[in-house]
């Protein structure tokens, strides 16, 4: 038995209601469906939301613990405690039982339904009456056409077909009733009219007649609102993509026409977007950078964006255009003091650099594409009295105001790629330049505001300290500023300023240079020379250079006065004196910076005869040897040519090659050269190849004091035998060398005396030195061919070859050979050679490099200029 007027105590509004588990029947939709209730400790009756929403079949949606609940055009927004549905009080609030928010039975009228109860089943009965059409509508906004209808309950079920001749779309509605029946006529590419009537009992029939284009509709129940049936003709998502609009980062998405009813939802991986009455178009990503597309069972596009870093601002549409946009948070603001005040914003993800205006008392800064909120991370404000304020401006701006602040200095910097924000209340160190000069790196600190003037200092071997005075911060870039294998940089903010330490590798020294610019300040790093020693000694003076680290040095004469130059490319000039080195031929010593990247050193002669010299065996140092007056031997440069070579073997006899018996002699008259303080060039110094246009333009390059030739004789016959010498140019000095060689020679290996001839053999011919060319003996000769192979024979011809050169530099006719060579230098006659240099280590008389300036600064070259070019 059902008894209506036993519902107030049977539901619990009574404390003594009846123990036991009621349940909820209801009775509508065609059917009827069953679900238990909860009751609390006074004994009123409860249902969950959710299933509320489902029993009376009504739309549900929630967003942080409120559940907004709609049927019949109706919309009730409930949550834990609400006191009342549309306005009207609840018998009690709607509460948390069993774990699930729910709402009080007793209430359940309030949706429009019939309530009973039945004590000794306890149950409890609802009757849904059945659904009534409402209204029936074409949306009038911008959009996809869309048509549809209202009812009071969701219908029990919808079915929809096409008929023809005319077109028609039938919708039926089941459980449904239309009293009376209504017709509308409609302004449409699509539909012509609606009307709706009674099709048969329980089933509401709305029928659409269509145009030619009518063809396509989507008929279903809004999932989130059942009791409103749509009748739509989707346009198309065309693109999804992350775009810039208004300077502000989002996602930008296109679509055939505007779209209506846009809903969003939070996740925990960042948005669900949905667009009513839009499908994906068929070209559409279904996923790309940040987002995935899908279509769910009704005639919408689900879009699912992940924000990354950013958050979500509020979607705006524009036509067919719809803009979500990025916004980037504030996750923390930082006060501190240095050399000034600093404030530092820090951002979730990177922004622009904002726009900057200063007032007397603050300043504000108005940025795109952040979020208005201030984070909790909030340091160092109430100790240097800054108060922060944020406030929206304008479509994706929020204005930040700073007060407490003297502006007057104020200046702004985008770090870590836009995440942080530096409000600097001083000076500020803008850029480090590093520029780099065969090994030397130049570094030019730019900044603004300095108070006082910089300065460095050294800590100890290669650790410098530079500050600056005034300055309280320094921008990424500068701060990223390196000098890779050179050391390190590392920054210090201190009370009174900015502090730079460079902490060098080993054997590199920093070195202060004069600013070219004002607001800059000027460090070089490179190695430097540690000591300069110079001895005199047999004609010679000896000049010995250590560094700090490995040198590379280019060595060579300048004429007009007579200097030598030793440049040092990666040193810089460092703290080392010359003032009490002088000896020998040496008269002074100068030292500078040549190029940024090459110090040089310059040695005043008294006279130039010749030079060589060569590296410490550690590396770190050059030994030069400078002849300081012609006396025998000592100084002289001779170049000696030993006959053919490599490939080219010249004469064969008697199981002897020619090469082999030429190179050895000559290796035996270098040595016995250079023992008394001779400067000796080869042609060549092993069995390689040199052409005779390279042997003369070596010759002529170099001018040397004689040129020694060494061959050895081959004819047909095996008959002759014995010595030949020959000369050609330079006539009258090659010809008293040749007979000084030729007696020497003689007297000692005691070969037949062949005679001295002037004869043109190529190099004899085609060099400007006093030259001769020796043929020591014949290798088809047998008798010539076994001394030749004689080691002690060998060694014999080099010593007469050599007393030969001592006896000719002991003569006056040699004496007119400088002032020839010095008119040849001038001349410019001299050909360049170039040939491969490797073939002669030691001997510089090119540069062979040029030094790179940057384009604002200025050489500070030391006698830069060569033979007056």
């Amino acid at each position: 038995m059902l008894v209506a007027l036993s519902l107030t105590a049977v539901l619990g509004l009574s404390a003594a209601a009846a123990p036991g588990v009621w349940k909820l029947e209801v009775y509508g939709f065609g059917t009827v469906s069953t679900w238990q209730l909860l009751e609390d400790a006074g004994g009123r009756t409860y249902i969950g939301i959710k299933e509320l929403a489902e029993a009376l079949r009504l739309g549900i949606d929630s967003c942080d613990g409120t559940y907004t609940l709609r049927w019949g055009g109706k919309e009730a927004k409930l949550k834990e405690g609400s006191l009342a549905l549309s306005g009207k009080a609840l018998s009690s609030p709607v509460c948390l039982q069993g774990g699930k928010i729910c709402f009080p039975v007793r209430d359940l009228e309030a949706f429009g339904v019939k309530l009973a109860a039945d004590e000794k089943s306890k149950t409890v009965l609802v009757t849904v009456p059945r659904s009534v059409v409402a209204s029936m509508e074409k949306a009038s906004t911008e959009g996809p056409s869309l048509f549809t209808v209202r009812l009071s309950f969701a219908p029990a079920k919808v079915e929809s077909f096409v008929l023809s001749a005319p077109d028609r779309l039938v919708i039926d509605l089941y459980e449904t009733t239309v009293e009376p029946a209504v017709s509308m006529d409609v302004k449409s590419r699509e539909v012509t009219r609606m009307r709706a009537s009674m099709n048969r009992p329980g089933v509401a029939r709305v029928v659409l007649e269509l145009t030619k284009s009518g063809s396509g509709a989507k008929v279903y129940q809004d999932p989130y609102d059942p009791s409103l049936v749509r009748i739509s003709y989707p346009g198309a998502v065309k693109s999804v993509e992350q775009a810039e609009v208004a300077g502000v980062r989002g996602f930008l998405i296109g679509t055939t026409a505007p779209v209506r009813d846009i809903r969003t939802s939070p996740t925990k991986e960042g948005l669900v977007l949905e667009l009513p009455d839009v499908l994906p178009d068929k070209g559409l990503n279904t996923a790309g950078v940040g987002y995935s597309a899908q279509a769910p069972k009704h005639p919408w596009t689900e879009l699912r964006l992940e924000p990354g870093p950013y958050s979500f601002g509020a979607a705006s549409q524009s036509g067919n255009s719809l803009f979500i946009p990025l916004l980037s948070d504030m996750t923390s603001i930082r006060a501190y003091t240095t050399g000034a005040l600093t404030i530092e914003f820090c951002f979730s993800a990177g922004i622009k650099m904002p726009e900057i205006d200063i007032q007397d008392d603050g300043i504000s800064l108005t940025v795109k594409g952040i979020g208005t909120a201030l984070p909790m991370n909030r340091t160092g404000l109430l100790e240097n009295r800054i108060e922060v304020l944020t406030q929206g401006t304008g479509t994706l701006e929020t204005r930040i105001t700073i007060r407490g602040t003297k502006s007057g200095n104020a200046s702004a910097t985008l770090e870590d790629e836009g995440r942080r924000l530096v409000l600097s209340f001083g000076g500020v160190m803008e850029a480090v330049d590093v520029f780099k000069d065969n090994g030397v790196r130049r570094l030019t600190f730019k900044f603004s505001g300095l108070s006082a003037p910089c300065g460095m200092k050294a800590l100890g071997p290669g650790s410098y300290l530079l500050e600056f005075p005034g300055l309280g911060s320094v921008k990424e870039k500068a701060a990223a500023s390196g000098l890779e294998d050179s050391g390190k940089v590392s920054w210090i903010q201190a009370a009174e300023g900015l502090k730079c330490m460079l902490e060098l590798s080993a054997g590199k020294v920093a070195v202060q240079r004069s600013a070219q610019t004002e607001g800059t300040f000027v460090v070089d790093i490179g190695y430097e020379l540690t000591g300069c020693a110079v001895e005199s000694a047999n004609g010679t003076s000896r000049i010995r250079l250590t560094s700090s680290g490995p040198i590379d040095a280019q060595v060579f004469r300048l004429r007009e006065p007579d200097r030598l130059v030793v440049d040092l490319p990666g040193f810089v000039e460092g703290r080392q004196k010359y003032d009490e080195i002088l000896k020998g031929g040496v008269l002074r010593v100068r030292s500078g910076q040549n190029t940024i990247g090459v110090a040089r050193l310059v040695f005043d002669l008294d006279r130039y005869i010749g030079h060589t010299w060569s590296s410490l065996a550690e590396g770190f140092g050059i030994d030069i040897e400078l002849a300081e007056k012609l006396a025998g031997l000592s100084g002289r440069l001779i170049l000696i040519d030993p006959g053919h070579g490599g490939k080219d073997g010249g004469a064969v006899g008697n199981n002897l090659k020619e090469k082999d018996v030429n190179l050895d002699i000559s290796l035996k008259l270098r040595d016995l050269l250079e023992a008394q303080g001779a400067v000796v060039v080869m042609t060549r110094s092993d069995d390689i190849k040199v052409e005779l246009i390279e042997r003369s333009n070596i010759a002529n390059l170099l001018l040397p004091d004689a040129v020694v030739c060494i061959h050895s004789n081959s004819v047909i016959s095996q008959l002759p035998n014995g010595t030949e010498t020959y000369y050609f140019s330079n006539e009258a000095l090659s010809r008293e060398l040749a007979d000084s060689v030729h007696k020497s020679l003689v007297d000692r290996i005691r070969l037949a005396n062949r005679g001295l001839f002037k004869k043109e053999y190529y190099m004899v011919k085609e060099t400007y030195s006093p030259s001769v060319l020796v043929e020591v003996g014949f290798l088809s000769n047998a008798q010539d061919a076994v001394q030749l192979a004689d080691q002690a024979f060998r060694s014999k011809a080099a010593e007469g070859i050599y007393d030969g050169l001592i006896s000719y530099f002991s003569g006056s006719a040699q004496e007119s050979w400088a002032p020839m060579r010095e008119t040849l230098y001038l001349a410019s006659t001299v050909p360049a050679y170039q040939g491969p240099a490797a073939l002669w280590p030691g001997l510089y008389i090119e540069r062979p490099w040029k030094a790179e300036l940057p384009p604002d600064m200025t050489s500070l070259a030391i006698d830069q200029e060569q033979d007056g070019k």
